[in-house]
This record gives C-alpha cells, structure tokens and sequence, in this order.
C-alpha cells in the first residue's frame, strides 16, 4: 500500500480507491504562497466534505500516526511559506491629541521665530539655529556628521545650509588637524557679532511662547519625553 506525497498545492481533487491509490500531480507549484494556518483549514474542510479523499482516507487508519504526521509534513515543508502580518497599530483618542497639540504648538512658536527674521540678519530659523549649535561646539570646530544629528535638517539639507553660512562669511571650514580628510565648521567672528545682536529678541519670544506658560516640573516632563522622541529619529 502507498499513498502519494505531492509537492505541490493541496487538490480538493478527491483519490480513487480506499487508501488513496491514484492521484494526479500539478504541473507547477501554487503562484500565492499559503501560511501553515491556510493548510490545516483546507485539511480539515477536505476530511469533512471530500468524501474519498486522502485525507479523509489517512483519518480511517489509526494505527498508522506517523505516515500521516510525515505526509503532512512534507506537503507543508514543500509549499512556498510567508509571515503571518502583524496587527494593524492604532492610536488611541489621548495619542492623537497628543500629536494635534504638539503639531499646534511646534507651529505657534516656528511661525513667531520665523517673523522675526529681520533681528537674525534675515537668516530663516533652520540656518539660524545650525548657526547656534556651531557656536556652541568646540573652540576647534564641529565635525559636520555631529552637526546634522544636533539640527533641524536632512543631511543634504545641512550641507545647503553651510554653503550659505560660509558664503554669507558666518561660518568657515576648516581642515581637521587629527585628520586630513576631515573638516571642522566654526562660527567666525561675523557670524558670533550677528548671534549677540539677535539674542534679545530671539530670547524674549522663546520665553513667551514656549518657557513662561509651563512650570519648572512641566519644562522637565516634556524635555524628557521630548528627546525620547527625538532618540527614534
């Protein structure tokens, strides 16, 4: 007695005979792969309503657990396989007001800081805040790779923005001295005068907007959870 493994999908194509003794092998394999959670489903909807089936043939003999554990087996280790999708995530009510406050908040005080343009030389906030982190690097300089992680711009945005600091004579580079290769920005002494001028006004509207309506335990809350996010970039 024999009863045919095949390769290939499962048929609902019933076998002939009481073991199974005839069956027809598919030309090719199944073009959309099935989980092994699809395979036990067609196995038992085939026992239950194919009568004559093989499977419904393998459930009348049962002295013969490992022959039917070794078909299955093999007819699932033969099929193309694919991952079970995760669950879909979903933000609840509180998260999405979360993101509607902090989108809200983000463009109150932006759009403040971008008005005032006038004190920063006309520099638009993005170029003005790299123009802080270069100033607060080292005296030698910063590496451009840790000034792309401190600003609020692409990496291609940031090399725009340099050009323009350095043509705008704010910024220069310079040759690293422990490598050749490398370059280090710093501000020059055009671009420290413009950030003492600008200061006053820059300083007043970020308290305004942003440092005066929240308490000191608030301001300490929301820097953490802040860079937390940040951390995810």
């Amino acid at each position: 007695m024999s009863i045919p493994v095949t390769s290939a999908v499962i048929s609902k194509e019933a076998f002939s005979g009481w073991a199974g003794s005839s069956s027809r092998r598919p030309a090719r394999r199944p073009s959309r792969p099935r989980t092994v959670l699809t395979i036990m489903c067609f196995t038992a909807k085939f026992t239950c309503e194919c009568d004559g089936s093989m499977y419904q043939n393998m459930c009348l003999f049962p002295s013969l657990p490992d022959l039917f554990r070794q078909i299955v087996v093999c007819t699932i280790n033969s099929l193309l396989t694919q991952s079970i999708p995760k669950a879909k995530r979903r933000l609840s009510a509180a998260e999405i007001a979360a993101f509607d406050a902090f989108l809200r908040a983000y463009a109150t005080t932006s759009h403040v800081l971008e008005r005032m343009a006038a004190s920063r030389g006309g520099l638009p906030l993005g170029e003005h805040f790299l123009l802080v982190q270069i100033a607060k690097g080292p005296a030698s300089g910063i590496r451009p790779t840790e000034l792309a992680a401190r600003s609020l711009l692409t990496k291609s945005g940031v090399t725009r923005a340099t050009d323009r600091l350095v043509a705008l004579g704010l910024v220069e580079r310079r040759t690293c001295p422990s490598d050749g290769r490398g370059q280090h920005i710093l501000a020059t002494a055009k671009g420290l005068r413009l950030l003492r001028r600008s200061a006053p006004s820059h300083v007043r509207a970020i308290a305004e907007h942003f440092a005066d309506p929240l308490s000191a335990q608030e301001l300490a809350v929301l820097t953490g959870a802040m860079e937390r996010i940040a951390a995810t970039r």
